[in-house]
């Protein structure tokens, strides 16, 4: 194979991907779920190439990206519409406490749970779980045809412009 032509070939895919993946992370931030913020503001992408193998990932690194994407406790197991079937989850089916100073009052009113005050004073909160809120797989299968549109356009483009 020409080298040039490889290199445009290589070049065309990675655009493609590239596109892609802006476009994933969009629906990705515009359907996570807002508290602080934080979660949407961290969500990234990264384009691998390694030879001629090129490969893109939408991702986020706060840790409790998983526990809204697939849901907690026995909450989460009766409520996970939308998550990913490809991912084995496996749910705590027991409910359980939350020390009272590593939640403010508000936010465990906002979310439901259960204050409890025992005997010596400690206040804890009861909680079930969560139910999923994905919104990383369906940024993916949302774009699965907009992706296809994507690879086409580029290759197209380089076809056209006669680097393929």
């Amino acid at each position: 194979m020409d080298r040039k032509f490889k290199e445009a070939a290589i070049a065309s895919v990675k655009r493609a991907v590239t596109r892609s993946l802006d476009l994933i992370q969009a629906d990705a931030v515009a359907n996570a779920p807002v508290n602080l913020g934080q979660l949407r503001s961290t969500i990234f992408t990264a384009v691998d190439e390694n030879g001629q193998q090129i490969s893109g990932t939408v991702y986020t690194d706060t840790e409790h990206s998983w526990y809204v994407e697939f849901g907690t406790g026995p909450v989460g197991a009766a409520n996970h519409d939308g998550v990913s079937p490809d991912v084995p989850v496996a749910y705590r089916m027991t409910g359980w406490l939350i020390p009272g100073d590593a939640i403010s009052e508000a936010d465990a009113l906002k979310y439901q749970f259960k204050k409890i005050t025992f005997k010596d004073g400690s206040v804890w909160y009861a909680t079930n779980g969560q139910p999923a809120q994905p919104f990383m797989y369906p940024a993916f299968m949302n774009n699965e045809k907009n992706i296809e549109v994507i690879f086409n356009e580029e290759l197209k483009k380089a076809v056209k412009e006669g680097t393929l």
